[in-house]
């Protein structure tokens, strides 16, 4: 034969085909037939229908090597299963990072500089190794069993729920009626992320859709521009404010419970810096420890140091679907030198930082201290800090005479618009004060 085809149960158009079927009283035999589909993607079909009738039992079996992810595709796909994979395929998840400029199509412009080659190329879809399998059991309205294996190397994808984008490299994807298995499915980000990906997906009995268990491992990850363009607008500008970059090495799980999708993450930023605000001054190396669900976020042991300083931090935060995140965070400061630059590292309304201002120009001001900050952002914008500060010596000019104070003890609190002392004290030449 020599025609075109489009079969009921999987309604993907195929035409110049050829090939061989045995028709008699008691079945059909489909004994080799080859056919093409949109863009050259060939298909290849064999199978078995008996005996003839409405009662038929039917096994088909259908192979391609180059099988593309297009509307073709999707169209042919029955509603349930086309949702799932429009979560994986998502178009306008993949729009919105273009628009952003973090990726760039192949039929964008290339950039003219090559000293700044601009955003990677990134192409959604791509083509798979696939065999499909159709079975109905024999006997009166008996359903349709629908058995997928697929090689996706060379598949790129944006995930709806996290629109990071990847391309598989190696892995097995099979899918049935009792749900779906991803079996050492290694996965790569157009600018150097890798993660292996295995689980299930099986329809919940409750409701019936598709529950998953997956986890993610020997995750390594860019914090760069793409990682922040697929966050949350409020989380991103997070990342923006501090100026961090660098890569992190994580392991995530991902399910669903009554709530819908979730997910638990821990990992390591094991390289990085620390741009607050893009001002002068740069915090690495960054290290540090994370943990991050759908609702929460936190990062611990946080260790930098820029020239003497250095610096540790402790910061949660927590949100909801109906509430904008919080933030708790602590931050403690060794050796740090008290000069107008370190203001561009603080956000201009935080209290302290007009209040340092103040004194440091109103006495030309400046020392040696450590602090410790604790620093609050309510889900509302309001900001609560507290700052002690503990001088261990000091420059000042009063009344226009400079005065020199040595090996301090004592503390000083700022609090909203309260100072308070608290054993404040040094050596100041010959005296002690106190």
């Amino acid at each position: 034969i020599d025609g075109r085809m489009t079969y009921h149960k999987f309604r993907y158009p195929l035409q110049h085909i050829t090939g061989r079927i045995v028709i008699t009283d008691q079945e059909a035999v489909v004994e080799s037939l080859t056919g093409f589909g949109r863009n050259g993607m060939k298909v290849e079909m064999q199978g078995h229908i008996a005996p003839v009738g409405r009662e038929a039992q039917v096994d088909l079996s259908l192979y391609s090597a180059n099988l593309a992810i297009d509307e073709p595709l999707m169209n042919a796909l029955e509603p349930h299963r086309r949702r799932v994979i429009e979560q994986f395929f998502n178009q306008p998840s993949y729009h919105r990072l273009l628009d952003l400029g973090v990726l760039r199509n192949k039929t964008d412009e290339a950039p003219k500089n090559p000293d700044a080659p601009g955003p990677p190329v990134f192409v959604l879809g791509g083509t798979a190794r696939v065999s499909v399998r159709l079975h109905r059991p024999p006997g009166p309205d008996r359903k349709y069993l629908t058995y997928i294996n697929v090689d996706p190397t060379g598949l790129s994808a944006v995930m709806r729920g996290w629109p990071y984008p990847v391309t598989a490299t190696e892995g097995a994807i099979s899918v049935s009626p009792e749900g779906a298995t991803i079996q050492g499915l290694h996965l790569k980000g157009p600018t150097g992320a890798r993660a292996i990906v295995d689980g299930r997906f099986e329809p919940d009995v409750k409701d019936g859709k598709l529950k998953p268990d997956i986890r993610l491992h020997d995750v390594t990850m860019p914090l760069d521009e793409l990682l922040i363009a697929t966050l949350p607008d409020k989380q991103a500008s997070w990342m923006h404010t501090l100026g961090v970059e660098g890569s992190a090495t994580a392991e995530a799980r991902v399910t669903r419970d009554e709530d819908g999708i979730a997910f638990a993450a821990t990992g390591r930023i094991v390289s990085g810096s620390l741009n607050p605000f893009s001002g002068p001054i740069r915090f690495e190396p960054l290290t540090g420890a994370f943990e991050l669900t759908r609702s929460s976020l936190k990062i611990t042991d946080v260790r930098a140091s820029h020239a003497e300083v250095q610096l540790a931090a402790n910061i949660e935060s927590q949100w909801t679907k109906d509430k904008p995140p919080s933030v708790n965070a602590m931050l403690d400061l060794t050796q740090m030198r008290l000069r107008p630059q370190l203001l561009e590292v603080m956000p201009e309304q935080l209290p302290v930082r007009e209040q340092l201002a103040t004194l440091l120009k109103r006495y030309d001001l400046t020392a040696t201290l450590d602090a410790q900050v604790q620093l609050t952002l309510a889900s509302d914008g309001a900001i609560k800090q507290t700052a002690t500060l503990r001088p261990a010596a000091m420059n000042l000019t009063y009344h226009g005479t400079p005065i020199a104070i040595r090996d301090m003890h004592g503390s000083a609190i700022l609090a909203g618009n309260r100072l308070e002392l608290s054993g404040l004290g040094g050596d100041f030449g010959d005296m002690q004060l106190d």
